[in-house]
């Protein structure tokens, strides 16, 4: 019921805010990653809905890691699914959070996760949290 809600609350908001926080964000990504290898972190739905409005595929994004072994070697909009153990067998240079959630001790875990599988990449500073922000 929670995980609707939530969905339910995202669509809304790329309904209602529609290409203008597509491009925003999108625009966000490519100025963020330039020209490094990188892998994005977490199939959210955040990352749905801004993949659904740009029918760009960035080629120096080589995929999505996501925990749930469900996802794995599914697409999402051309950006195929990889499990956290996979990571290391890609050219990855930086890791780009692609989560929202409120919570600062999930970031913090999440980046301690990230340093254990794969400790000598970049992390890239979440910009989903710093433009959704006001939406959170």
């Amino acid at each position: 019921m929670i995980k609707l809600r939530y969905e339910l609350y995202w669509k809304e908001i790329f309904l209602e805010r529609g290409n203008v926080l597509n491009e925003i964000t999108f625009e966000t990504i490519k100025s963020t990653i330039q020209n490094k290898k990188v892998i994005f972190w977490g199939a959210s739905l955040l990352l749905e809905c801004i993949l659904k409005f740009e029918k760009q595929i960035l080629p120096n994004v080589l995929g999505i890691v996501d925990n749930n072994p469900q996802k794995w070697g599914k697409m999402l909009y051309g950006y195929k699914i990889i499990s956290p153990k996979e990571i290391n067998k890609l050219e990855v240079d930086a890791v780009l959070i692609t989560i929202t959630d409120k919570s600062s001790n999930f970031y913090k875990q999440l980046i301690l996760n990230i340093r254990k599988i794969a400790p000598n990449i970049e992390i890239l500073p979440n910009i989903f949290h710093s433009v959704l922000k006001e939406e959170i």
